[in-house]
């Protein structure tokens, strides 16, 4: 799947781009400086097993909620580009 950020996270079901919890490839938090960033910190990846198991809750927007795509056993990680994979800035993925 290619969306835009909004989309991805409206079909994922998880927080947006600009919330404490929404990087969709890390599990690093957010830093409040006049604005959301991500400081350039080693963090956990996401991947498929901890997403379905809803290992960080505060990253999905309704805990009660699921993705449709989960029935399809699709990787909710892996499968989806972000324009992190277009960037050469950021080939190497989250910091």
């Amino acid at each position: 799947f290619i969306c835009d950020a909004p989309a991805r996270a409206f079909v994922k079901q998880v927080k947006g781009h600009n919330a404490y919890h929404g990087c969709e490839k890390c599990s690093q938090n957010v830093v409040w400086k006049d604005k959301v960033t991500f400081p350039r910190t080693k963090s956990g990846f996401r991947n498929d097993e901890s997403f379905v198991d809803l290992a960080n809750p505060d990253h999905h927007s309704v805990s009660c909620v699921i993705s449709p795509l989960l029935h399809l056993c699709m990787g909710m990680v892996s499968q989806f580009v972000g324009s992190d994979a277009f960037s050469s800035s950021r080939r190497d993925g989250c910091r």
